[in-house]
């Protein structure tokens, strides 16, 4: 049963084991024993501490946070036929829009750079 973690150390504390530390400004700490408590008191950094789990995981010993990976199955994916459209003639429409570019409307388009020298020009 575990109940939390050591503020400071980051270790597991299990039920009433261990103390809250309360600072004025009402930061809490939970911690699991004198030497964690004596230690942040101090103002030592746990990452410079080699039992802590914070120094394990910068030396790469220890894994940050155990992730588990969840596998979705692919959906595969079908070409069905329209209503009153056959599947053929959907394929066969199919490949010959791919083939085709687009064709642009014979709307004038400006760029930004055009844009600019028309309001420079006024």
């Amino acid at each position: 049963m575990k109940f939390g973690v050591c503020s400071f150390s980051g270790h597991a504390i299990h039920r009433g084991k261990g103390r809250i530390l309360v600072r004025p400004n009402g930061a809490t700490f939970l911690l699991s024993k004198k030497k964690c408590r004596s230690h942040l008191q101090m103002g030592m950094n746990p990452k410079k501490i080699s039992w802590t789990l914070a120094s394990r995981i910068i030396r790469k010993k220890a894994v940050a946070f155990k992730s588990s990976s969840v596998t979705v199955p692919k959906v595969a994916k079908s070409v069905r036929a329209f209503v009153g459209l056959s599947l053929s003639d959907l394929k066969s429409k199919m490949e010959s829009s791919t083939g085709e570019a687009p064709a642009k409307s014979g709307s004038v388009r400006f760029t930004k750079r055009d844009k600019i020298r028309s309001i420079a020009k006024k």
